[in-house]
């Protein structure tokens, strides 16, 4: 049985995250899973918010919700499925046989509508914005670089979900991490492809679902391309990665995908333009469990550009455009409570991006006070916004600047600050993952700081990160004995964001599902938060959804 602070958890989780890391964990049977320069294209909308959602008072320039008689497009945005992580995986088969139905091409009606946004196979991993994919191409790097950026969340937890496209010497592109491939999408690569030459390999870095349910789909429209992929993919829940219509070879069906080699050492057709090297795999229970996390990191020698899939990110200070889209997510969590409310401004937008930052990067940040299920449904009559979305449910709330802040937990701006536009490595591999296996994690960092990069480009949040081969090393600080890096979780605030996850961690343990942190990383850790001096207390009632452990 699931306690009822796990299953408050578990729905949380199930609703904020993007699955990324839940990909990687497996339970036992019966127990809870937790799992530049832009272009819009010639058919993209002029606005970035339908008309019927923001009008001006008469009165002023002030911007200030008034109608959410939505377009269609938007109207099933308000009515998101709850689904488990073990339901989430099950979509594989799915994902087998969407892959196996002809390139599909949206109807008439759909791009009048839409604009060419609309992605029949959103089924296959099904978050927001479901149907409707929203595409975004900022130039990077001039006449070289790329970045795709289209929307995927939950509960307005909306980040970037980023494909990026680099030039190769002899003619052609090398597409990395495919998005969805609407009419709009494809439309903005065929530009590049008129000025630089045809798709010739499209490389799928992950194996997580939102990036491997996209790459087949994606490939079917360049024939001629070669698909490659990480080899470690896996089927949840039977692991049928070889066998049969439902296995890891009907999700590429007839694409004849090439295992990735661990590193370009060897002969591999890009070699003259880009070096990789692999990291992983890691397996959850030492292999037993179905669950795989891999990431590889490209070096564009050219553009000195650095391609990764999730290992290192930004918190960027600019709000992507992609989220400017459509600006309801940022006025939803710009709100301090259910009863907050807003109006549309440059200020409450940032703020509303820098809290759906801190829910991708951590779940539930140490700035939020959570709210009990059955008071946020009271609370849903009292709303003052319920109209920008999911009926006005908003469970959570965030703690002012002077508090009361719970011990060890703090105003969420320093939060911000502590990660603004910095490389680091983010709290979820740093806490579940990665401090598994250190020692090929930094083999890993070793490599990839041999190179020359001037930025990096990331799969989720900012779209460039600048920093170079020591900012990048210095990022797996966590790894090691020390505590001058980005992104550390054992000092004031992050060590309060960090908690959650830290729960989650033990929780696991206790189940036997993964491994206990190295014993190394468990020692350099403690003598980081003694160095500190942040005490954190017991969690009290409305501090969390309880801690995982009974």
């Amino acid at each position: 049985m699931v306690a009822a602070p796990q299953l408050k958890a578990i729905l949380f989780l199930t609703l904020v995250s993007s699955l990324r890391a839940y990909q990687f964990i497996s339970m036992p049977a019966g127990c809870g899973k937790l799992s530049g320069r832009i272009s819009m294209g010639a058919n993209a909308r002029t606005r970035s918010v339908p008309p019927s959602v923001l009008s001006l008072k008469s009165s002023g320039e002030e911007k200030e919700i008034s109608d959410l008689r939505l377009s269609s497009s938007h109207q099933h945005q308000t009515k998101t499925p709850l689904f488990t992580r073990k339901s989430v995986l099950a979509t594989l088969p799915l994902a087998a046989a969407a892959a196996l139905q002809p390139a599909e091409r949206a109807s008439a009606s759909s791009l009048l509508d839409e604009g060419g946004l609309a992605y029949g196979r959103w089924w296959v991993f099904p978050l927001a914005p479901y149907s409707r994919k929203k595409t975004v191409r900022t130039e990077v790097v001039k006449d070289e670089v790329w970045a795709f950026d289209q929307i995927i969340g939950a509960l307005y937890v909306w980040t970037p979900l980023r494909m990026t496209v680099v030039k190769l010497q002899k003619g052609g592109l090398l597409v990395f991490n495919p998005v969805p491939p609407t009419e709009e999408c494809l439309k903005l690569v065929r530009e590049l492809e008129g000025e630089h030459g045809n798709v010739r390999f499209v490389v799928l870095g992950s194996t997580a679902l939102e990036h491997k349910s996209a790459a087949g789909p994606f490939k079917r429209h360049f024939p001629s391309a070669e698909l490659w992929v990480v080899p470690d993919q896996y089927s949840f829940p039977f692991g049928l990665e070889n066998v049969g219509l439902l296995g890891y070879t009907q999700l590429f069906w007839g694409l004849n995908p090439q295992p990735l080699p661990l590193s370009s050492d060897g002969d591999v057709p890009w070699k003259d333009d880009l070096e990789h090297v692999v990291l992983g795999p890691f397996k959850s229970r030492g292999g037993e469990a179905p669950g795989v996390f891999e990431d590889v990191a490209f070096f564009h020698k050219k553009s000195k550009t650095l391609l990764v899939t999730d290992v290192v990110q930004t918190f960027p200070s600019k709000i992507p455009d992609i989220i400017l889209d459509d600006p309801r997510a940022l006025l939803f969590h710009a709100r301090d409570d259910a009863f907050g409310k807003v109006q549309d401004t440059p200020e409450v937008r940032q703020r509303g991006w820098e809290r759906i930052a801190l829910f991708s990067l951590f779940f539930q940040p140490g700035g939020v006070e959570v709210v009990p299920w059955g008071q946020a449904f009271k609370d849903l009559q009292k709303g003052q916004m319920n109209e920008l979305g999911w009926n006005g449910l908003f469970p959570f709330t965030w703690r002012p600047q002077d508090g009361p802040h719970p011990q060890g937990k703090f105003y969420w701006r320093e939060s911000v600050e502590a990660l603004k536009d910095k490389c680091f490595v983010p709290a979820v591999l740093q806490k579940l993952i990665l401090d598994r296996e250190p020692a090929k994690v930094l083999a890993f960092a070793d490599r990839v700081a041999q190179w020359n990069f001037e930025r990096i480009v990331p799969c989720h949040l900012g779209s460039e990160i600048k920093a170079g081969p020591a900012e990048f090393r210095a990022a797996f600080g966590f790894l090691e004995d020390g505590g001058d890096f980005p992104g550390n979780l054992e000092t004031r605030p992050l060590c309060g964001d960090a908690q959650f996850l830290e729960d989650i961690s033990m929780s696991l343990q206790d189940l036997g599902t993964i491994a206990a942190p190295d014993k190394n990383v468990a020692e350099v850790r403690r003598k980081r938060k003694e160095r500190s001096g942040v005490s954190q207390g017991e969690r009290g009632p409305g501090d969390g959804w309880g801690p995982f452990r009974n």
